[in-house]
């Protein structure tokens, strides 16, 4: 009886130590790879904004891009063929307008990634976490 009591009392200390080493380990892990973490959360969130805008530029240049083609099927004379003609200056100026914007748009969401990101937790945060898990 005395010996069970004795396992007993062994087999739960060494279990309770177990509980906490594997505690205190999975907090290093989470501490070292809260950065990467965050730094990846980031990142797609940046890839979400940037698709969507890539989505609504595709439809804008394919709304601009069909209507000039039905445009273009419906010339049957020389003078409806000489307004077209005159129209693709428009179509041409509203791509370039389009381009113009999307630029700009990528260029604030880049300038807002390279912010953001630079408020992340620092990686070197992590290291001491490391050091006393090795």
């Amino acid at each position: 009886m005395h010996n069970k009591c004795l396992y007993d009392a062994l087999h739960n200390s060494i279990k309770y130590q177990l509980i906490g080493t594997e505690k205190m380990k999975t907090t290093e892990i989470n501490n070292f790879m809260a950065p990467a973490i965050a730094f990846n959360q980031l990142v797609l969130k940046n890839v979400e904004t940037v698709v969507g805008m890539q989505v609504e530029s595709f439809k804008a240049y394919a709304d601009l891009g069909f209507k000039n083609l039905n445009a273009g099927l419906e010339v049957k004379t020389i003078e409806e063929l000489n307004v077209y003609v005159e129209d693709l200056k428009a179509v041409a100026k509203k791509v370039n307008e389009q381009v113009t914007s999307d630029l700009e748009a990528l260029g604030k969401i880049n300038a807002k990634f390279i912010e953001e990101a630079r408020k992340l937790p620092d990686v070197k945060k992590a290291a001491p976490a490391v050091k006393k898990a090795a």
